[in-house]
């Protein structure tokens, strides 16, 4: 999703300039349900936050631009409505509503969920980003089911084999015993 700087965001990285020193880190993505009072530049805080997630990886896409993943674990429900980014020091620096098409998303136990964020000075109006609902343990599921057929018929096709070959070295020892039986029937 595409998050706006906030008013609060634009200010600290003011005050960074100013001051000379680092802007504070971005520290955390907050997952609200929302619906925070007034237009979310504005806003300092979101309404009804359930869940506090750290940033697991940060990417440089330009100069400008930076996309910042974090993931809800598996035992945690709630409905993502909103999304913030705060810094270090608690400044809700950007937010975005999630999925606003449908006002949000429940997002339920069981599975977990990765999300990332893009902040960006650049016009990315014409930037369209859709999630779609992935169950990491059904597919982790499916690919084992779906190993495990394979490696299931390779092994049958192996006994296949292994039991012709059986079949041959059967037929040949039978062929081998009547040869002995007819010798030593012919020396009695």
């Amino acid at each position: 999703m595409l998050l706006s700087i906030t008013n609060a965001g634009h200010a600290a990285r003011q005050a960074a300039l100013v001051e000379g020193r680092p802007l504070a880190k971005l520290d955390r993505f907050v997952i609200a349900s929302g619906p925070t009072v007034g237009d979310l530049v504005s806003a300092t805080s979101l309404e009804g936050v359930w869940y506090e997630a750290p940033i697991t990886t940060k990417q440089n896409l330009s100069s400008s631009s930076t996309k910042l993943s974090a993931e809800i674990p598996s035992g945690i429900a709630g409905k993502i409505g909103e999304v913030g980014l705060l810094m270090e020091d608690g400044t809700l620096f950007a937010a975005a509503k999630f999925s606003p098409d449908t006002d949000g998303q429940f997002k339920g136990t069981g599975f977990s969920f990765s999300f990332f964020g893009v902040i960006s000075d650049e016009d990315l109006s014409d930037l369209n980003i859709t999630y779609a609902a992935l169950d990491v343990d059904a597919l982790a599921q499916q690919i084992a089911d779906d190993a495990t057929a394979r490696i299931n018929a390779q092994i049958d096709a192996a006994m296949i084999q292994t039991v012709r070959h059986l079949s041959g070295l059967n037929r040949e020892v039978l062929t081998q015993q009547d040869k002995m039986n007819t010798l030593e029937a012919m020396n009695v």
